[in-house]
């Protein structure tokens, strides 16, 4: 059964930043991303167990495993997701960023603590 994928404002506010960049260039390959992002959606949803848990140790403060989903056709762009294990919500994973790599680790850690 899949699991509800909501996302936090955040990863709104990222989505809406890298489109903005891309569109700079090319509005094609901006509207690409849009896509690529909804169909990336459907990954932790059927499979919330199957992402990168490899920094996840970089937020111990989380109350929830923090995972990433590369996208394949968008090699910078990493959708961090948590498993949401609450009364109100038990089949539910949270997309809390949508961040490109470029932009290094260090940033996503200061930028998730707002």
């Amino acid at each position: 059964m899949s699991k509800l994928v909501i996302q936090r404002p955040r990863a709104e506010a990222d989505i809406d930043e890298i489109f903005a960049w891309l569109r700079r260039d090319s509005a094609k390959a901006a509207v690409k991303f849009l896509d690529a992002v909804q169909s990336a959606y459907g990954l932790p949803g059927e499979h919330p167990a199957s992402g990168s848990a490899r920094h996840a140790a970089y937020f111990p403060e989380l109350p929830h495993p923090l995972r990433f989903f590369p996208r394949h056709d968008f090699a910078r762009i990493l959708i961090y997701c948590m498993l949401i294990y609450c009364m109100d919500r038990p089949d539910a994973v949270e997309v809390i960023r949508v961040w490109d790599a470029a932009r290094g680790l260090d940033a996503l850690l200061v930028e998730t603590e707002d």
